[in-house]
């Protein structure tokens, strides 16, 4: 009997594990390679891009993000298999990565949300913020599983997991139509000491 999957994360974790037969410790070390790219990303942020719009970092990194999932496609299809790179080595890496993209987003929103803030409701606004980000988890974990079921995936039969990696990358692009609203901040001028 097959069963269904849960989410295209989830999805994407079982066809590591059971489908490709990778070993736990490659999913530990990705996880691992993607917290050394976050602080390294915040070591960057912090010394590079903080002066650098927020509008544009935010449509880089969802792009980012779009490519990376994309790359999954070619991994599930093979390819990069034929190109003599093992699955173990394309996972530790880009998975990792990809993983703690959507966490990279944050820093630069969060600074942007203190700078457009009211004094005094930053604490409110923050948690308005993490709710929001945890409803749209539970939501996208619903859409997934209806996303896994509606391109047929299920336990035994991966065939569809390309084209459902294609949909999700391709709705990972839909914010960028609202990229518009993020106001650009001017620059702070610091005061010089005398």
């Amino acid at each position: 009997m097959k069963t269904r999957l849960t989410s295209p994360k989830g999805t994407m974790f079982f066809y590591q594990t059971e489908h490709l037969n990778l070993d736990s410790s490659v999913i530990g070390l990705s996880k691992v390679f993607g917290q050394a790219g976050l602080l390294a990303w915040s070591i960057a942020y912090n010394n590079k891009f903080k002066k650098t719009s927020v509008r544009k970092l935010l449509f880089i990194l969802q792009v980012t993000i779009a490519v990376f999932m994309m790359s999954d496609v070619f991994f599930v299809k093979g390819i990069y298999k034929d190109l003599g790179v093992p699955d173990s080595v394309y996972v530790t890496i880009f998975s990792g990565l990809l993983e703690v993209l959507f966490i990279f987003k944050l820093l630069p929103l969060c600074v942007l949300l203190a700078q457009l803030c009211p004094a005094g409701c930053e604490g409110s606004v923050m948690a308005f913020l993490m709710s929001a980000m945890a409803l749209s988890v539970i939501l996208s974990g619903y859409l997934g599983v209806a996303l896994a079921s509606l391109v047929g995936v299920s336990s035994g039969d991966f065939s569809g997991l390309g084209v459902g990696i294609v949909i999700q990358a391709a709705f990972t692009l839909i914010p960028l139509c609202w990229i518009s609203w993020i106001p650009e901040m001017e620059k702070r001028v610091e005061k010089k000491e005398e």
